[in-house]
């Protein structure tokens, strides 16, 4: 759900003309069932220069941990699991510098109204 806000705030943002377009990158915390061609083709529904990206998941743990972003898989019978986590947005230039994080609820107007201006702090 929350790809497809921001991928509905992006097309906003070029209706209006923006020039500068964010791009949308998934980080999935599941990388069991996430494969490299399953996140791919996932996220391809959500803009052509959407990317997905997924690691070993010590590595995971260092990231969401660092930034306080909460998962964990649930049930234990096989494939036949979810994975809890939390439904933040976070915004990171392409220096890797942290700018902010959105919680939900998320609202395509809000993205589409408020990117710009963190994107012209840089």
């Amino acid at each position: 759900m929350t790809l497809r806000v921001l991928a509905k705030a992006r097309q906003q943002m070029l209706d209006a003309g923006q020039d500068e377009l964010p791009r949308i990158v998934l980080i999935s915390v599941d990388p069991e069932r996430d494969t490299p061609e399953v996140i791919g083709q996932y996220v391809s529904n959500f803009g052509e220069d959407a990317i997905g990206v997924t690691g070993e998941l010590s590595e995971l743990r260092k990231l969401t941990d660092g930034l306080g972003i909460f998962f964990e898989k649930s049930g234990s019978d096989g494939d036949n699991y979810s994975v809890d986590h939390s439904a933040v947005v976070i915004v990171v230039d392409p220096d890797g510098r942290f700018h902010s994080l959105f919680g939900a609820p998320h609202q395509a107007d809000n993205f589409a109204r408020d990117l710009p201006i963190i994107m012209s702090m840089r």
